[in-house]
């Protein structure tokens, strides 16, 4: 956790003194939102296909990024891997199933007592 603190503060820090220099500002924002929006096509590819093995080379692809810039950049976003967050949505997914079954078989045995 110190490390992500320390590692997160530089990164603050450096972007901070960039607006310092309009074009070097310029360039971090529209650097930030790209690789921002790459990674957010590769969170919503993983939402469209989690129930298929995940690749990460073709996720890298979708993204349009390095695998190894990919994976730095989705830790940064979601606190996660893509293989954790990929396994997160599948058991929130397996949670509502058992939710919505356990809600169905409720609802059919207060039917069944009532029709008795």
């Amino acid at each position: 956790m110190t490390y992500r603190l320390s590692a997160a503060s530089s990164n603050v820090k450096s972007f901070i003194e960039s607006f310092a220099d309009p074009k070097a500002r310029l360039r971090a924002i529209a650097t930030l939102g790209d690789q921002s929006h790459r990674t957010a096509k590769a969170i919503a590819w993983i939402k469209a296909n989690c129930g298929t093995p995940l690749r990460l080379d073709e996720l890298a692809e979708v993204a349009g990024m390095a695998v190894s810039t990919l994976h730095h950049h989705f830790r940064a976003i979601t606190a996660m891997s893509p293989l954790q967050y990929q396994k997160q949505i599948r058991l929130r997914m397996l949670a509502d199933d058992v939710d919505a079954a356990t809600g169905l078989r409720g609802w059919l045995r207060k039917r069944e007592s009532v029709q008795s």
